[in-house]
């Protein structure tokens, strides 16, 4: 496994899920703050909306 990319990241974020698909892609799931509120505290994360970003990643 190699780097493919940063996962976005501010306030409440999320532990990364990752599996495997039977046509050879990695479907990656995670949640974050929302990029406009910026780089929010843990708790102010928290207390207000959250994004759920789902990335199938495929070989090229």
């Amino acid at each position: 496994m190699s780097w493919v990319l940063d996962l976005p990241s501010r306030g409440d974020t999320s532990l990364v899920a990752a599996v495997h698909e039977p046509d050879g892609s990695l479907l990656v799931a995670d949640y974050t703050s929302p990029e406009s509120v910026g780089d929010v505290m843990w708790l102010r994360g928290q207390l207000n909306p959250t994004e759920i970003h789902l990335y199938r990643l495929g070989h090229p």
